[in-house]
């Protein structure tokens, strides 16, 4: 296998690369902070106002599961995805491209922006996806005291959960579109596919491994608050999904530039004259 250049790629470094993503995000945190800051108060504006047109539906469907609809899941999804998109593009160009971030504000909505936000919103609903089919399940099911599970049919549940696994696992490789669209290149699918052949499971790893903060964090917010925690207000409520957000998108850059890291392995070296954003 062979890069662009004609070298001969290797396995990507599974340790190696998720340290370099740590070390690149922590040694360009001054560039970072200017790529983000604004975009989260923006985020923290908008997404106070959803979160607090949803609480009547999150209410709904804790008395009612049978009312659940996707509103709650899709449509902050839908901006937090696009606001860590422009984000994104200017972070994986920076560490790419080497282009110096030039005022303390990027409110970044170029072509780029949109395609790689048209991509990454497709891989959120393609992992969003089985959940997705399990919750309208269990929705559409007639109210009992059993548990969801145990009323799908065995090879139902069996086939979701496994659907999920296949998809989580297949995922990195397709999320490795994204810094190709945010720097302008052009690669296609069967391209990409088979370039990253033999690497499924360290790009999984490694965008695991990356979003552990992620997940550490999460986990001590509910250990403290209780696993069973139920927003008991609107403002509560919207305080505790803006916060997840604000957590979710700072941290989840160093996922960002592991693939950042992994696309340089597999595509690279680059041009990198160095230009100003």
């Amino acid at each position: 296998m062979t890069s662009g250049d004609g070298q001969i790629q290797t396995k990507l470094p599974l340790i190696a690369s998720v340290i370099e993503a740590f070390e690149l995000t922590s040694a360009n945190i001054a560039d970072l902070a200017k790529l983000m800051w604004l975009w989260l108060l923006i985020l923290i504006a908008v997404q106070a106002v959803i979160y607090g047109f949803l609480w009547p539906f999150e209410l709904e469907s804790r008395t009612n599961p049978a009312s659940a609809t996707l509103i709650p899941v899709l449509l902050p999804a839908m901006i937090s995805t696009l606001i860590g998109t422009s984000i994104a593009v200017g972070w994986h160009r920076r560490l790419l491209k080497k282009e110096k971030i030039a005022s303390s504000s990027n409110l970044r909505l170029d072509n780029y922006v949109w395609r790689y936000f048209l991509w990454a919103f497709l891989l959120v609903i393609l992992c969003l996806a089985p959940i997705i089919i399990f919750i309208e399940l269990v929705a559409a099911m007639p109210p009992t005291e059993a548990e969801p599970t145990e009323e799908l049919p065995e090879l139902l549940f069996l086939g979701l959960t496994l659907s999920a696994l296949v998809i989580w696992l297949f995922t990195p490789r397709l999320a490795l579109l994204l810094p190709a669209i945010a720097i302008g290149q052009n690669v296609s699918l069967q391209e990409l596919w088979k370039r990253t052949r033999s690497n499924t499971w360290h790009l999984f790893t490694g965008i695991v491994l990356t979003s552990l903060p992620v997940l550490i964090i999460m986990l001590s917010i509910y250990a403290y608050l209780g696993f069973d925690y139920q927003a008991p207000t609107r403002q509560a409520f919207v305080v505790e999904n803006c916060l997840i957000e604000v957590l979710s998108l700072l941290i989840g850059m160093f996922s960002v530039s592991f693939l950042s890291v992994a696309y340089r392995h597999f595509f690279g070296p680059f041009d990198t004259k160095v230009t100003t954003t």
